[in-house]
């Protein structure tokens, strides 16, 4: 190849993208992916190569000056974003952007005083000055009124002492743990052969029907499942005794799908099963969002649903004699945590228990009727 340098470029894109595209998650092979994303970036290369080679013609009647200029000030204003300037990265390069084009509007119309140049001129000239206006303007305080003090009378603060115990204070019982699920899991041990006990699926294809395109497509791929075999998979934190016990369950918020939320509720799941509650951090990653695409709270209604589909594998394994979860749970005290879009489903399953039949579909049928005495939301 003439230019050497472009086949050193090559050899880097070669790298680069073949180590990103071996840990991009899709459920094909990471080879499979490292050879798909090596041929991409090489393609990418290739053709800017050969766009900026034809442009590199074009800009042959524009100095070599005005050309080093504004790549220069590209280069330096990209250095200063990255090395911390704190203003949002789009509204920075907006700014930056009107900067440099009225830089090369002055420079033009110094140049040639014409019609087209004096109107490019105004044009960024009103820009900045809308851009200065904005940033010299403080705006409007929304809470300009006087808020009173929470304890603004003399001799009420601080408050009398309240006789109660410390709530994270871990309780008496001894907790154990535990994972229920398909025992199918192709990507997470402790819901394959790491369960205790074996969960049927769930058919939700009737309440999230976006779940089509490439979501459907990659997804499926990915987990081995779709919308009518959703898994009921959960992390169970349960104390040690007789029971029954209240029972609680915890359901994560929107995070990428394939960095599993589901874990993280483990200290709040020891703490309640410490004190006689049975916590179960619900697993849902795989309705949350992923490069193939958001439902944007399209699934909403499917993740309220699997919250109550929990609650009736735990009825059953109540009720059924000999099984070693029965008679352990009181299904007349249940508490629904969740944070963010979790914290949307819990409010979402309270509203659907109740209820005969799904509203957005009545041939989803409903028999849930449990004892959801509590419903918190984390933002």
């Amino acid at each position: 190849m003439k230019n050497r340098l472009f086949s050193l470029t090559l050899l880097l894109t070669i790298l680069f993208y073949g180590i990103a595209g071996y840990h991009f998650l899709t459920g094909w092979h990471p080879i499979v992916m490292m050879f798909i994303a090596i041929i991409l970036g090489l393609v990418i290369n290739i053709l800017v190569y050969g766009i900026l080679n034809v442009l590199g013609k074009s800009l042959k009647q524009i100095s070599l000056h005005s050309i080093t200029a504004v790549l220069s000030a590209v280069i330096v204003f990209t250095i200063l974003k990255c090395i911390g300037f704190g203003w949002p990265t789009l509204f920075y390069t907006c700014i930056i952007v009107i900067g440099i084009l009225l830089c090369v509007a002055l420079y033009q119309f110094q140049l040639k005083r014409n019609l087209l140049n004096g109107a490019f001129l105004l044009i960024l000239l009103g820009g900045t000055g809308y851009v200065l206006f904005a940033l010299a303007n403080s705006g409007s305080d929304p809470y300009e009124k006087e808020v009173p003090l929470a304890f603004a009378h003399e001799n009420s603060f601080p408050p009398e002492p309240v006789p109660i115990q410390n709530p994270a204070a871990p309780g008496t019982f001894t907790v154990k743990t535990f994972t229920y699920g398909s025992g199918t899991d192709v990507q997470r041990e402790e819901f394959s052969t790491g369960v205790k006990f074996k969960t049927t699926t769930v058919d939700g294809s009737l309440l999230i029907p976006d779940w089509k395109d490439k979501k459907k497509k990659w997804r499926e791929r990915y987990w081995g499942f779709g919308a009518e075999n959703f898994p009921l998979n959960g992390r169970v934190y349960m104390p040690e005794g007789d029971g029954p016990f209240p029972i609680t369950l915890i359901v994560h918020g929107n995070h990428s799908m394939i960095d599993y939320s589901d874990d993280g509720y483990g200290y709040l799941g020891n703490l309640l099963a410490s004190r006689g509650i049975i916590a179960v951090s619900v697993d849902e990653n795989f309705l949350n969002g992923h490069w193939s695409g958001d439902f944007r709270g399209k699934e909403m209604p499917a993740r309220a649903w699997l919250l109550l589909k929990h609650l009736e594998q735990w009825r059953t394994w109540n009720n059924q004699e000999g099984h070693e979860l029965a008679h352990k749970v009181d299904l007349d005290n249940i508490l629904l945590v969740g944070h963010s879009r979790g914290g949307e489903a819990v409010s979402i399953a309270a509203a659907y228990n109740p209820l005969p039949y799904f509203p957005d579909q009545a041939l989803e049928k409903f028999n849930f009727n449990f004892g959801i005495k509590g419903v918190v939301a984390l933002a």
